[in-house]
């Protein structure tokens, strides 16, 4: 039996609203999360629909905790409608060769991709093989954009998140990953041997001999690794900047993410360290 299996439900107010039902959840539950949206957890024997009136009893308190949430976070930088014109154009034209892209490279294939602007999701696989993605996406590092595109075409072969799905997806983000490395041109000399814990990364692939290949010095790869400690993850200054037009800048960047990206996961004891950390930088940044 599968331990989980999902439905997506559209709400006018609340936005999309993620039914999953698990084989752990002993009562139907709602969460609220001022970046994920709203979430359902349903026990494997309730029926989808006494789930669905579960939710619209509650829906009232979803719609004022959202609210609060809104209030909380009120101070934090808002886009103009010109920077996110600009970022729906940028994304239009982006994320639709990127995900074609490693769609081939890893044997996906998808229906349609469209880009949208969602306040709840950073993207979504449907059952008919079509994926959204949200126009935020240009906005975070490379690997981290790479991360939900590969997230969503994992769904295309496990629509739950089961085992099986983060096998795949481990899989294929530390191919990506290590690819990203291999085109940094890093220079010679800040390939210093670097001392991480070597006995836990079967999932994902990170082996001790391309972990000794991170630096273990880099300024520029240590404060990346600083900003993933923000104790205010919704409103850090640094992750709602929108991306600079510098593209000496942008790649500077992102190879010194990857970089601490790549160290963090070799050092996890996460089931799934890549998916994990990953999953902890991009709660980083707030869609606008």
């Amino acid at each position: 039996m599968a331990k989980s299996s999902e439905k997506m439900l559209h709400d006018p107010d609340i936005g999309e609203v993620m039914f999953r039902k698990s084989l752990r959840s002993r009562s139907i539950s709602i969460r609220v999360h001022p970046v994920k949206g709203v979430s359902v957890s349903v026990p494997f024997w309730v029926p989808y629909s006494a789930a669905k009136l579960f939710f619209q009893a509650r829906r009232g308190w979803i719609l004022e905790t959202m609210a609060r949430q809104r209030e909380k976070y009120k101070d934090a930088p808002v886009a103009s409608s010109e920077q996110i014109e600009a970022l729906r154009r940028q994304a239009k034209a982006e994320l639709p060769p990127r995900l074609a892209e490693l769609a081939g490279r890893y044997g996906f294939t998808y229906n349609r991709v469209t880009i949208k602007h969602n306040a709840t999701n950073w993207g979504s696989c449907s059952a008919k093989s079509n994926i959204n993605l949200n126009l935020n996406i240009v906005r975070l590092p490379r690997v981290l954009q790479d991360y939900v595109l590969l997230h969503e075409l994992c769904h295309l072969r496990h629509q739950d998140h089961g085992h099986a799905f983060h096998l795949l997806l481990e899989h294929v983000l530390t191919d990506n990953l290590m690819r990203l490395l291999d085109s940094a041109d890093l220079p010679a000399a800040s390939a210093q041997p670097c001392s991480l814990q070597r006995d836990s990364h079967a999932a994902s692939g990170i082996s001790a001999a391309a972990a000794d290949q991170l630096p273990a010095s880099d300024p520029v790869s240590n404060h990346a690794v600083d900003q993933l400690s923000a104790s205010d993850p919704v409103s850090n200054h640094a992750a709602d900047q929108l991306p600079t037009s510098d593209p000496v800048s942008n790649h500077t960047a992102d190879r010194a993410f990857a970089l601490s990206i790549a160290r963090k996961a070799a050092a996890s004891k996460a089931r799934y360290p890549l998916d994990y950390t990953m999953t902890r930088a991009i709660k980083q940044y707030r869609v606008i």
